[in-house]
C-alpha cells in the first residue's frame, strides 16, 4: 500500500513538474487529463516558493479491480463536465474526487 501510494505521488508529481518547466511562461490555459487512477488517495504538498497553495488531493470513492472506470469528477465539491483539470486549480490547491464505477462513462 504504502509502495502504491508513493509511485502514484511521484507519477503525479513528475506530471506537475514536467507541465510546469514544458511552458517558458505559464499557460493560463494548461490543464491535466483526468483517468482512472490506481490509488484511492494521494496528497501532494505544494511548494509555496513557486505555487499559492499548501496541497492538493486526490480521493477516489468505490475504487476496486471491478470498478475501474472513472464515474465522476468534483472538484472543491463542484461536479467537473469534463475529463480535464486546470493546471491553475492544482496548483492552487483543494481536493479532486473521483467517483469509480464498473462501466466506461463518455460523458461528464
Amino acid at each position: 500500500m504504502i509502495i502504491k501510494q508513493l509511485t502514484a505521488r511521484v507519477i503525479v508529481l513528475v506530471s506537475i513538474l514536467t507541465a510546469s518547466l514544458s511552458c517558458s511562461s505559464p499557460d493560463k490555459d494548461a490543464s491535466f487529463a483526468l483517468g482512472s487512477p490506481k490509488f484511492d488517495k494521494v496528497t501532494i504538498s505544494l511548494d509555496g516558493r513557486y505555487y499559492p497553495g499548501e496541497k492538493f488531493e486526490i480521493v477516489t470513492s468505490d475504487n476496486s479491480r471491478i470498478n475501474k472506470y472513472a464515474q465522476s469528477y468534483v472538484l472543491d465539491g463542484k461536479e467537473l463536465h469534463s475529463p480535464s483539470i486546470p493546471f491553475s486549480s492544482v496548483v492552487s490547491g483543494g481536493k479532486l474526487e473521483i467517483g469509480m464505477g464498473m462501466a466506461p462513462k463518455d460523458n461528464y
